[in-house]
């Protein structure tokens, strides 16, 4: 869990620990089960806070409901029976249909959850290196090392909508195609004559 090493390494970084890798060969297995346990709840604060971090910064607001206007402005002759908000019944659905490319459509929700977590901790590791530099080390590095992170994590901030919006639209798109037949796209033309 990469969230329970950043933990560790700003505990490293500000003195807090000594932690290092030389413990793992004196754990024992209560040890061991109690340090998967902090880092499991270390985790899910850890991501609580990057779901609350990029909603605020990385404003996304009603991305879902746009892009389903835009699909329905796109398709002006497709009916739809569904709203935005209906998509993760339509996730659910297309789930239970087997639908093959139904793992690619979600890869791009994971590509956001993933950025999104490390967006806030390249700006956790910013801050560590900043607070290293005024209390303990005035090292030039640690600043670069900080402005490096910052800059880091608004790119990663940034690109994680992108990767919702393309969620959506691949949803969306797989949903209509479900409900389609070859027919649909291709008709024998009349012959003239």
């Amino acid at each position: 869990n990469h969230k329970f090493w950043i933990g560790v390494y700003t505990a490293s970084a500000l003195g807090l620990s000594t932690f290092g890798t030389e413990i793992f060969g004196n754990l024992s297995v209560t040890a061991g089960l109690v340090l998967a346990a902090a880092g499991y709840v270390l985790g899910v604060v850890m991501d609580l806070m990057a779901e609350e971090w990029h909603r605020r910064l990385f404003k996304q607001s009603k991305l879902s409901q746009k892009v389903f206007e835009s699909f329905c402005t796109d398709h002006p002759d497709l009916e739809t029976k569904i709203q935005a908000d209906d998509r993760t019944l339509l996730l659910q659905f297309l789930k239970k249909t087997g639908s093959d490319h139904i793992a690619e459509i979600e890869r791009m929700n994971v590509n956001r959850v993933l950025l999104r977590n490390i967006s806030l901790g390249l700006a956790l590791l910013a801050v560590v290196h900043v607070v290293y530099f005024f209390a303990i080390s005035p090292y030039l590095w640690n600043l670069v090392v900080a402005l490096g992170a910052a800059g880091l994590s608004i790119a990663a901030g940034r690109k994680g909508p992108e990767f919702a919006k393309w969620f959506f639209e691949g949803l969306f798109d797989a949903g209509a195609a479900e409900a389609m037949q070859i027919g649909d796209f291709f008709t024998h033309k009349e012959a003239e004559g």
